[in-house]
């Protein structure tokens, strides 16, 4: 079994076809869509009900972990393009918007990058097509990944990581395109941005009258299919499938509003975020989307849930 020397953490996920079929003679590079630790990651591909896997994911700190073994066909890209290609999994340090990725993540990506084509046989290059050996997941589905942030860093990933195949001691630079996070609004005023983060967890919690943490206690792992939660940041939500008192005291506004009949059981799942979202009068997709943060940030800056 093998795997980068670059690696600082292992879990093997069930989820692979082994071995793969082809050689490794690609890359595919997918984001996140949240800020997963590396350990998280390895949690959300570990269960067999996921059916999802990558072969390494980097998180926001740089470290790199590997999840299935480069000789196995990690299922992430959702296509027959996996046989030839490793599959890396980056973590966003920005939720939504261009999804943008810390330098650090940007950098362990180049090297480990760098580490695949030098071990397989074959250089970085970006064609904006799936001619080249640097490829995106949305050539192959209908999706946004890797988001705008990564998509625009190719070009300097493929350059990046053929300098450093060309000379082992090159220290790779952070990328072009570093943003700064800033506050938005006056003390206790939300930015209404789609982004539910701690400030605006917290903001909710107070207006629920729970205990402000910042925290979504106690949740299960969007299974992606029949709910989705993209704009909850995901340092916000720990997991155990117990439940949230935030989540219980809007489970039962909604209740009283007719808009939620499920079990009270804090877990922001389809039917809650549903009643979400029939709460503020928009689409039921069950996706904890920017339209859903947004009304919410609304109403909570207005003192109301």
């Amino acid at each position: 079994m093998s795997y980068s020397g670059l690696v600082s953490y292992v879990r093997i996920s069930p989820n692979s076809t082994n071995p793969r079929y082809r050689s490794v003679k690609k890359i595919v590079i997918h984001h996140m869509a949240g800020n997963l630790s590396v350990e998280t990651c390895g949690n959300v591909f570990a269960p067999t009900s996921r059916q999802a896997s990558s072969n390494y994911g980097i998180g926001s700190d740089g470290r790199i972990a590997c999840y299935v073994h480069e000789e196995n066909r990690a299922w992430t890209t959702g296509n027959q393009i996996d046989h030839d290609s490793i599959t890396i999994e980056v973590a966003d340090d920005v939720i939504g918007g261009s999804w943008h990725s810390s330098a650090a993540a940007m950098q362990s990506l180049v090297k480990l990058c760098a580490d695949i084509c030098k071990r397989h046989g074959f250089r970085a290059n970006f064609t904006g097509n799936g001619s080249g050996t640097l490829l995106m997941h949305k050539w192959y589905q209908a999706t946004d990944c890797p988001g705008a942030y990564l998509e625009s860093q190719f070009p300097w990933i493929a350059q990046e990581v053929n300098k450093l195949l060309d000379d082992p001691n090159y220290s790779v630079p952070a990328p072009s395109g570093a943003i700064t996070i800033t506050g938005g609004g006056a003390p206790g005023v939300l930015a209404v941005d789609g982004s539910c983060g701690p400030a605006t967890v917290k903001k909710w919690q107070s207006v629920m009258g729970t205990v402000v943490d910042g925290i979504v206690s106690g949740q299960l792992v969007p299974d992606c299919k029949t709910y989705w939660r993209p704009n909850l940041y995901t340092g916000c939500v720990t997991y155990g499938g117990y439940g949230s008192q935030l989540i219980r005291a809007v489970q039962r506004q909604l209740a009283s509003e007719g808009r939620y009949s499920g079990a009270i059981d804090g877990l922001l799942g389809p039917a809650t975020i549903r009643g979400i979202q029939a709460h503020y009068g928009l689409a039921q997709d069950a996706s904890f989307g920017p339209a859903t943060v947004r009304a919410l940030q609304t109403a909570l800056n207005q003192g109301r849930f």
